[in-house]
């Protein structure tokens, strides 16, 4: 059962440290203080803190109560099938750090392209043009019209030659 809850409990410490970098995040136009460049990445660090609560609730509660499910025949051995996949748990929380720690050099739309496709290719196992490049970049431009449109957040714009594009498209 330890073996099971490391990793999530590993995950959601991680996310409050990235949410405590993430608050660094300035910028020259801010709707409110509340809603500036650090909120969308704390609310995907927010997602991923739930995500691992629900994982680590999961395992408990399946551990307290063993169902029918994992009932085993005589002879066999008690094998579940809740085993946490190590490799697509590392490298979700290396793509999270990265996008969090990238986002404050590239900007939101070029960090959140990667990570999505990083995300869909590695994790998920997605090898087409739709799959890596086409919904990402669709679900980046949905989430820039919400939050910079519609809700009018700013959004990191990145450092050098990123900020000069950020801006070109944000304004």
């Amino acid at each position: 059962m330890i073996k099971t809850i490391i990793p999530p409990s590993a995950m959601m410490v991680a996310c409050i440290f990235l949410m405590w970098q993430a608050l660094g995040f300035t910028s020259s136009y801010s709707a409110s203080t509340f809603y500036g460049p650090a909120f969308f990445p704390s609310v995907v660090l927010g997602a991923l803190i739930l995500i691992s609560l629900l994982q680590i609730a999961h395992v408990l509660r399946s551990h307290a109560r063993p169902s029918a499910e994992y009932a085993c025949a005589e002879g066999e051995e008690d094998v579940r099938h809740d085993r946490p996949d190590i490799a697509a748990f590392a490298i979700t929380l290396s793509a999270a750090i990265l996008y969090v720690v990238g986002m404050q050099y590239v900007g939101f739309l070029p960090a959140t392209v990667v990570f999505q496709a990083a995300i869909f290719g590695l994790v998920f196992g997605m090898r087409t043009l739709n799959g890596l490049v086409l919904l990402p970049g669709l679900l980046t431009t949905i989430y820039f019209i919400i939050f910079l449109r519609l809700l009018e957040l700013p959004l990191p714009q990145g450092q050098g030659v990123f900020r000069q594009l950020s801006r070109l498209v944000y304004y």
